[in-house]
């Protein structure tokens, strides 16, 4: 008498495991790049503590910095931030 167990063979039954990987990494990805975006989030708000005229030194306005932190999570703040600096930059030229 043979034991349940030994009537199971592996059997690779063409499964790709190459998907099953690149799924994982592309996970590994999202969730590495969600951490850095919230990273960055968190120091974005640390700049609401500058002062008014620590802001406008860097081309900034606290407002920005406001809007910046409305958007979704999937837009990252910081580079946000530096287009809105280039744009202000450039229109006062």
């Amino acid at each position: 008498m043979t034991t349940q167990s030994a009537t199971f063979r592996h059997c690779d039954c063409g499964t790709d495991t190459g998907r099953s990987d690149t799924a994982e990494r592309g996970l590994l990805t999202g969730v590495r790049d969600w951490i850095e975006r919230s990273r960055r989030r968190a120091r974005v708000r640390a700049m609401l503590d500058m002062n008014d005229r620590m802001l406008r030194d860097i081309g900034l306005e606290r407002e920005d910095i406001k809007a910046v932190l409305r958007q979704a999570g999937s837009v990252d703040p910081v580079d946000r931030l530096n287009s809105i600096r280039r744009h202000r930059i450039r229109t006062a030229l």
